[in-house]
C-alpha cells in the first residue's frame, strides 16, 4: 500500500497523502490488486469528491460542520447530544474523522 500512496502523491501533489484516506483503500486491498486500488483511489478522489475535499481538509471539515449544525438544529438523538455537550467533545471531531476516511473508519470507544 505504501507504493500506492506514494504513486498517488506523485500523480496528485496538490492533494498529497491524507492519513484518513488509507482506511477504505486498505480494506479494498483484500480483494483488488495494487494497481486496481491505485486507480480506484484516483477515481474516487479526483472524480467523486469535491476538489478541495482533501486539500488542507477544507471539504471534510465543512461537511463535518454542516453535519454538526443539522444534528443540533433538528435536535436529532437528544440524549446523545447531551452526552457530547457534557463531555465537552465536539461532534465535529467525530464526523470529520468519518468524512476523511469516507466512512470506512471504525468507531471505537476512546
Amino acid at each position: 500500500m505504501r507504493r500506492v500512496f506514494r504513486a498517488y502523491v506523485w500523480r496528485n501533489p496538490t492533494v498529497g497523502y491524507i492519513q484518513g484516506i488509507a482506511f477504505p483503500f486498505y480494506r479494498m486491498r483484500k480483494w483488488l490488486s495494487e494497481e486496481d486500488v491505485f486507480w480506484t483511489l484516483c477515481i474516487i478522489v479526483e472524480s467523486y469528491l469535491p476538489l478541495d475535499f482533501y486539500v488542507e481538509m477544507y471539504g471534510a471539515t465543512i461537511h463535518a460542520k454542516i453535519f454538526q449544525k443539522i444534528f443540533f438544529q433538528k435536535n436529532l438523538v437528544p440524549d446523545l447530544l447531551e452526552i457530547f455537550e457534557r463531555s465537552d467533545y465536539a461532534l465535529e471531531n467525530l464526523s470529520a474523522r468519518l468524512y476523511l476516511s469516507l466512512f470506512a473508519q471504525m468507531l471505537t470507544e476512546e
